[in-house]
Formats: structure tokens, C-alpha cells, sequence
């Protein structure tokens, strides 16, 4: 008698130190993305799509979906300047072309724009809100520069999901390394 009542007790102590220190629960399970000089992590309920265009192309498969395309500006400026004239001429571009893309079922309103630090490298954003004919989406565009190539990573989602979804992609975001 005295073993069925020490026996689950001496289970529970154990499994109440465990907890804690992680072994029975983890926040920190993610997969990996390491390829075309870049890599990141991104939550284990996500799953890689595979474009010819892009790299780096992740999504929930739901609301929430993560990419990376690189570009190598046309000029002769430093990283700094070349990062900033490009985030510049892409914001003028989407303040002033806002119904640009009516002709294709796409029209887009400016929702905010600024200076953002992804794992230690400063960059700028651009967030957009979308109206397509396939669905209302909110986008919101990184740029970072690394070895005179301009990176721009596109986190998207639904407008009334984004806040839900950018704990996902913050995962992503504190893990992001231009190699």
C-alpha cells in the first residue's frame, strides 16, 4: 500500500523539477533554414515552399507567409547609401503609386515605414496593407544590405492576423543571418 502512494508522488516531484529546466516543454523547438548565404529559424509547424525566384520561402500554411530575395543595386555607393536610396525609392514608389496595380487586382494603402534592427543589423521597413481579388493581405517588407546586395525580406499575412502571426516571424526575425 505505502508504494502505490509513493510511487506517483516521487513521479510528480520529478516531473515538477524537469519542467522548468525544459526537458518536458520547450518554446525554443524550431527548424532550421541555412542555405543561399542566409539561414534563420522558423517555428516547427511551418513548412518550406520552393520558388525558382525566391529563397528562404516558409509559410504556417494558413495565414502567414515568409521570404527572402536579394538584389544587387545598380551604382556606385556605399553599402549605407545603397541600402538607404533603394528603401527611399521603394517608399516613394508605394506612397505615390497606391492604386497602381488596379489593372491587375491589386490595390495597396501605406500603413507605416521606418528604421528596424533584425539581429543586430540595422534596416528599414515598409508595411502595406493589400486588397487583392484573392483576399486582403498585409505586407510588410525588410530591407537589409550585406556585401553590396540588398536583401528584402516579406513577411505576410492577413491584416486581422499580422499582430497573431508576428510572433512567428519575430522567431524568425531574432535568428536572421545574411552569411
Amino acid at each position: 500500500m505505502k508504494y502505490k502512494i509513493f510511487f506517483p508522488i516521487v513521479g510528480l516531484m520529478i516531473l515538477t523539477l524537469l519542467y522548468p529546466y525544459g526537458y518536458l516543454h520547450s518554446d525554443n523547438s524550431h527548424n532550421t533554414y541555412d542555405k543561399s548565404n542566409i539561414s534563420f529559424n522558423y517555428p516547427t509547424n511551418w513548412f518550406q515552399v520552393n520558388h525558382s525566384n525566391v529563397f528562404g520561402e516558409i509559410t504556417n500554411g494558413k495565414t502567414a507567409h515568409f521570404h527572402v530575395t536579394g538584389k544587387v543595386p545598380q551604382g556606385n555607393h556605399s553599402s549605407k547609401e545603397t541600402l538607404s536610396q533603394y528603401y527611399l525609392g521603394e517608399l516613394a514608389y508605394y506612397k505615390s503609386h497606391t492604386k497602381y496595380f488596379g489593372s491587375q487586382g491589386i490595390s495597396f494603402n501605406f500603413v507605416s515605414s521606418g528604421d528596424i534592427n533584425v539581429n543586430g543589423q540595422t534596416g528599414h521597413y515598409i508595411t502595406l496593407d493589400e486588397k487583392r481579388t484573392t483576399g486582403d493581405q498585409r505586407l510588410m517588407r525588410i530591407f537589409l544590405e550585406s556585401k553590396g546586395r540588398i536583401y528584402t525580406l516579406y513577411l505576410r499575412s492577413t491584416p486581422s492576423n499580422f499582430e497573431d502571426d508576428m510572433k512567428d516571424f519575430q522567431i524568425i526575425l531574432d535568428s536572421f543571418k545574411i552569411n
